[in-house]
């Protein structure tokens, strides 16, 4: 089941998170931050033009999306919509179609999102909807740290 998130969700979505930075994510270098997370996920879900869905199954969430609407900067007439953070466990497609379905109805003209997995599944869901490359991203990180 998809719904949307609520305040009261955001103790569960900071531990799924931090689950994931620590076992999967190619952020894992980066120290987790649980105050940070809080914010970030309670600012996604208070504020206008963003939007955060979670996806329970059995009780649990077990994937969620968050992102929001900003305007072109060459062009602040027409919007565009980015996830800020998309796991999923279960439930990646269904996720995706609905965030997608929430950016189209609030008059997005594009919808980009990013990976910081190397393991293929987050391409593989994005093809599977429709979705597909345009580009990359290369990385930096401050020697020695």
């Amino acid at each position: 089941m998809i719904r949307n998130a609520q305040y009261t969700d955001t103790k569960e979505l900071v531990e799924f998170i931090e689950k994931f930075h620590r076992e999967k994510s190619d952020l894992a270098d980066v120290p987790f931050d649980r105050g940070s997370m809080v914010s970030y996920i309670d600012y996604h879900i208070g504020t206008p033009k963003h939007v955060v869905y979670v996806y329970e199954h059995n009780n649990e969430i077990t994937g969620f999306i968050l992102g929001g609407l900003e305007p072109f900067p060459h062009n602040k007439k027409l919007l565009w919509a980015s996830d800020g953070m998309f796991i999923s466990d279960r439930g990646g497609v269904a996720l995706l179609k609905r965030f997608h379905a929430w950016a189209f109805a609030n008059k997005a003209k594009r919808i980009f999102q990013g990976v910081s997995t190397g393991d293929g599944r987050a391409d593989a869901l994005y093809e599977a909807v429709g979705m597909k490359r345009t580009g990359g991203m290369y990385v930096v990180c401050q020697e020695g740290s």
